[in-house]
């Protein structure tokens, strides 16, 4: 399945907010939200903590899916995903 983000092809695509925050050994960042955001990324240099990802309506799964119709949950059909990120990984979200 190819998913895109369909934007107007005569857009004109620019870096309008940038920031970077290096955690240390044993650091997390709270549960939070990019609004107006297109794309947003995580950069791994080292180490493996993972990362969650929460849709902003995550409870909608759990209250109109029944668990018996999903084969198996993944970052499509769930309302929280979880990956474990190796070194050297960019990840754009």
């Amino acid at each position: 399945m190819k998913v895109c983000l369909q934007l107007k092809k005569n857009l004109k695509q620019k870096i309008d907010n940038i920031w970077v925050n290096i955690n240390q050994k044993g650091h997390l960042n709270e549960l939070h939200q990019h609004p107006r955001a297109i794309l947003s990324g995580a950069f791994y240099l080292k180490g493996n903590a993972p990362i969650l990802f929460q849709h902003p309506f995550r409870d909608i799964n759990t209250y109109f899916w029944n668990e018996f119709i999903v084969e198996e949950w993944n970052e499509i059909n769930s309302g929280m995903w979880r990956m474990e990120p190796k070194p050297n990984i960019l990840l754009i979200f």
